[in-house]
């Protein structure tokens, strides 16, 4: 009874900190254009994305929960099954609200690979206001029915086509009342240990009304993830007689792939440079949309998706202890937390540690990897110079170690590339170390 108490209180007391998460960043070069995205890219229209946006929409509003809602998941996971795709449709519970996502794959053809490349989209719509059911409902027709038809028409193309690594297009619900779709999803897929390498998470691309809104979009990128950033920013000029198109760096982890985040995976958000003046509203129909914008998003994403399959991924490092989102009390056998929502109590995902504990690292690398990083808050705190050293004890240095922290791991390939990972730790250890660790700026 006693150790339940504890643990009750403690996380009472870590709720009212805020969050600090990041993760891993794998180096990926460009690869050289060729006919089969080109063809792609020249079959992306707005006919198309008309197609299925109209179709989504003559469903209705889609509030979480709703008989509509479900009448769109199965609308969706039909097309996905007609491409000849594996779709299934996922159901999710959370307290009071339960709904569904859609999830397609196209498998891999690189029997050696794990690695998965996730394209979502929410499919749910906001009630006007605040939530409630009221009369003065939305069909969503650019927040998200666009996003959805982007990721179906995408879907559709590649579905053509094989990839060497596992490719999911994941139509999520609950995103308008917490994203409770995309959190659930994330949460199963981290302890299915599913290798996700990046998630593409499109959100109101529909919309542009002058001519800089029309060759402008956001990216917005937790710090973590800033890698997909500068990848998206190489396709956008290797690209440019397809899509005149520039992204706009914004520091957030919010929304559907801010979901991933907290589990340790790397994500972005793709919207567009302005909101529209119907969003959020009833007045956000379908004749509101701009389909040649639409389009040009659509060939953006497609073109970064495509590259980021298409390379190869030389080395990543992930951690395997602790576990996100448990309670580890030394090294003995950690606690799954429940499933708590991340705007509510702010800490889904978030690991917690009581005394000593042990990080170990997996690391998957084409070569031999030759050097592995520890660093806490940004300080290097040991650095191993042996592929043999793949854990390293979590302590202070000369007191205690208490509080949010940071851990970060970075590993180097005989080459020189590097992959990172990194987890938000809340710690009461107060067992401190006298070794002499030396630590130095990153």
């Amino acid at each position: 009874m006693k150790k339940i108490i504890f643990l009750l209180c403690f996380l009472l007391v870590v709720s009212q900190f805020p969050s600090v998460v990041e993760s891993q960043k794998t180096e990926i070069k460009s690869s050289s254009i060729n006919q089969e995205i080109d063809d792609m890219l020249e079959n992306v229209n707005e006919s198309t994305l008309y197609h299925y946006l109209e179709n989504l929409i003559k469903i209705g509003p889609r509030f979480t929960g709703s008989d509509n809602c479900r009448k769109a998941a199965e609308y969706i996971d039909d097309e996905f099954k007609n491409m000849g795709l594996y779709s299934y449709i996922q159901p999710w519970e959370y307290i009071r609200r339960k709904c569904q996502n859609v999830v397609a794959t196209l498998n891999g053809t690189d029997n050696s690979s794990d690695a998965v490349f996730i394209i979502c989209a929410h499919y749910d719509t906001i009630t006007s206001p605040y939530l409630l059911p009221t009369k003065d409902q939305s069909v969503g027709a650019n927040d998200n029915g666009g996003g959805v038809a982007s990721i179906m028409t995408i879907a559709k193309l590649f579905s053509e086509s094989s990839f060497n690594n596992t490719i999911k297009f994941i139509a999520f619900s609950g995103e308008e009342v917490g994203c409770f779709g995309s959190l659930y999803y994330a949460k199963e897929a981290y302890e299915n240990d599913e290798n996700i390498v990046a998630v593409l998470n499109l959100d109101t691309i529909g919309t542009a009304t002058t001519g800089k809104e029309g060759n402008n979009f956001k990216l917005w990128v937790p710090e973590r993830s800033r890698w997909i950033y500068d990848f998206v920013g190489e396709i956008c000029k290797k690209y440019q007689e397809f899509f005149d198109l520039q992204a706009h760096f914004y520091p957030t982890f919010g929304c559907d792939h801010g979901s991933f985040i907290k589990y340790g995976y790397d994500g972005v958000l793709f919207s567009e440079y302005e909101y529209s003046k119907y969003f959020h509203s009833a007045e956000d129909t379908i004749d509101k949309i701009n389909f040649t914008y639409l389009e040009k998003v659509t060939k953006c994403v497609l073109a970064t998706l495509y590259e980021l399959e298409n390379n190869p991924i030389d080395i990543q490092v992930r951690f395997v202890n602790p576990r996100e989102g448990y309670f580890h009390i030394f090294d003995s056998e950690p606690i799954r937390m429940p499933f708590f929502n991340s705007i509510r109590f702010r800490y889904s995902g978030l690991t917690f540690i009581l005394g000593r504990t042990t990080a170990k690292v997996e690391v998957k690398s084409k070569e031999d990897f030759s050097r592995i990083d520890f660093v806490l808050d940004g300080e290097y705190v040991f650095i191993g110079n042996s592929s043999n050293i793949t854990e390293w004890v979590i302590r202070g240095f000369m007191g205690p170690l208490v509080g949010r922290h940071t851990l970060a791991v970075y590993a180097y390939n005989s080459s020189g590339k590097v992959s990172y990972d990194e987890m938000d730790l809340f710690i009461v250890s107060p067992l401190p170390s006298f070794r002499p660790i030396f630590p130095r700026k990153q």
